[in-house]
């Protein structure tokens, strides 16, 4: 390899690892420490764990930044979609699907498989996953995707979560506490 060549090489790699570098801290100030960089398995653990809570009825908020940027409001009742908004306009049930806490689970899934290298990214693009779960119920918390080279990074938070008990009440666990 030439000079020029080593030059080229390096004026785009440290950037990257500048970039991956800056998207992890910037991950675990969002949480407060409590991000992971998430694997297959771990996700998997943490569905197991929701699946155990056997949380059906729920409204959640989910602010989406970054690449991509909105507001998901949705209602679930007994695991079935009662109402749905992406910034503020009615959302199809097939597109609320995504935002139920089941769809984050299977979006997280299939970010995980494309940051692995079994998706759409082009060869050479590096993409991490960092994310947090609920202690209790497993249920996702906040995640970003940091993509080298800072194009494709995305951030979704859920803002508030509030299961339903009976005929419309709620109780507030809009607290999210982080599992380790």
């Amino acid at each position: 390899m030439d000079a020029e060549q080593t030059g080229s090489w390096r004026r785009y790699v440290w950037p990257m690892i500048v970039i991956l570098v800056a998207g992890g801290i910037y991950a675990l100030t969002r949480t407060g420490g409590r991000a992971e960089l998430l694997t297959l398995d771990r996700l998997r653990q943490y569905r197991e764990k929701w699946q155990r809570a056997g949380v059906r009825s729920y409204e959640l908020v989910a602010t989406v930044s970054g690449a991509q940027r909105g507001e998901y409001r949705i209602r679930v009742v007994d695991g079935e979609i009662m109402s749905a908004t992406f910034d503020g306009k009615p959302l199809d049930k097939s597109r609320a699907a995504y935002w139920t806490v089941p769809g984050l689970f299977g979006m997280l899934e299939r970010e995980l498989r494309n940051a692995s290298g079994r998706g759409t990214w082009p060869a050479g693009v590096s993409v991490q996953i960092y994310g947090s779960f609920d202690r209790e119920t497993g249920r996702p918390i906040w995640w970003q995707r940091v993509v080298s080279g800072g194009r494709g990074t995305v951030t979704v938070q859920i803002v508030e979560f509030r299961p339903l008990v009976g005929e419309g009440e709620t109780r507030d666990s809009s607290r999210d506490t982080a599992d380790r």
